[in-house]
């Protein structure tokens, strides 16, 4: 978790050396403005990974909410470098290592994720 979290962090601060226009709209909001902007995503993001998992528990009891949380963190990397399908892709090819054939698990699953990305 702590190699996607620092990797997450060099690609923002990669992105925002070479925009330093959009690093300098940032400074024209206020920091409660920015605060209540990163809380509010990361509660958007912390129930939706739970959305996700409760029809993933039918199949697969031992996946854990923060271990979801990280396929779903390199699904939001490879969804940046392959945004039709990228994020889903990397979910899919995590169950099925875990042993979960994706025909059990796309039609509850494919709801949820369909507006979702």
């Amino acid at each position: 978790m702590a190699l996607t979290a620092v990797s997450l962090l060099v690609a923002i601060g990669v992105h925002a050396y070479r925009n330093p226009d959009e690093v300098a709209q940032f400074r024209r909001l206020s920091p409660l403005v920015l605060v209540s902007a990163v809380v509010s995503q990361t509660l958007v993001q912390l129930f939706m990974n739970w959305a996700l998992l409760i029809p993933l528990r039918r199949h697969l009891h031992t996946l854990g909410f923060w271990e979801f949380l990280l396929v779903r963190s390199g699904g939001l990397v490879a969804s940046s470098v392959v945004p039709v399908a990228g994020g889903m892709a990397v979910r899919l090819a995590y169950l099925r290592r875990r042993g979960v054939k994706v025909r059990e698990v796309l039609p509850p699953y494919s709801n949820l994720v369909t507006w979702h990305q």
